[in-house]
Order: C-alpha cells, then structure tokens, then sequence
C-alpha cells in the first residue's frame, strides 16, 4: 500500500514510449515525459487520434464531439488537458502507455462524470 502522496501520485504516472509504434506519438510523449504532473480539474479537455480532434470539453458544458468517417481506423487516443498532453492509449489493446497526472486530479474527474477522459471509456 502505497504510504506517501507521492507514492500514490506514482500510481498514476505511466511512462511506455518504447510500446508506442508512431514516431511522432513517441516523440510527444518523450517530450512531456518528465513534465510535472497534472494536478488540477482542467478547463478543457480535448481528445485527438494520430490525426484529427475527436471531442473537447469545457468546463461545465458538454462535451464537443467531432464526427469521424467510419473507415477511419485510429491507433491511438491523446488526451490533452489545458494544452498538455497527458494521456495516451492504444485503441486495439485499450492500454494505457502514457499518463501524466496526480491521484487528486484523476479523483476529481471521476467524480465529474462527464469529466472522465474518453480513453478510460473503452
């Protein structure tokens, strides 16, 4: 059982670029990979494939979401709050590879339920 805040904040920091196939993902994530971690319920939250936007949410309304055409195929799913990427997951094995965020902020967005990010949705 974790012991410390910290100790608990380490729960939810995952760092895998090596797992990450796209060059250009990995790059975004070893760019925001020693970046301190999210703390704070954020004011926007916006969801992105390798391509395209795919939803964004401002605090207190709902959630945007982007139209995509069926024969689109995303790999992977980049949750960014406030302009900061903090999350990346891979579609085909719902697996989380990259996240940057303290246990306060992911309890204070799971109990916004409409805050939850899209990748903990698959």
């Amino acid at each position: 059982m974790p012991n410390t805040q910290q100790e608990k904040d380490l729960e939810f920091l995952i760092y895998q670029p090596e797992k990450i196939t796209n060059s250009r993902i990995r790059q975004l994530v070893e760019a925001n990979g020693d970046r301190t971690p999210f703390d704070d319920l954020p004011d926007l939250i916006e969801t992105f494939d390798e391509s395209i936007k795919l939803s964004s949410r401002h605090k207190y309304c709902l959630p945007d979401l982007c139209p995509v055409s069926l024969e689109h195929q995303s790999q992977y799913l980049l949750v960014y709050y406030d302009g900061q990427i903090v999350e990346v997951s891979k579609t085909s094995t719902q697996e989380v590879l990259f996240r940057n965020i303290t246990v306060n902020c992911h309890q204070q967005l799971n109990y916004k339920h409409d805050w939850t990010p899209f990748s903990q949705q698959l």
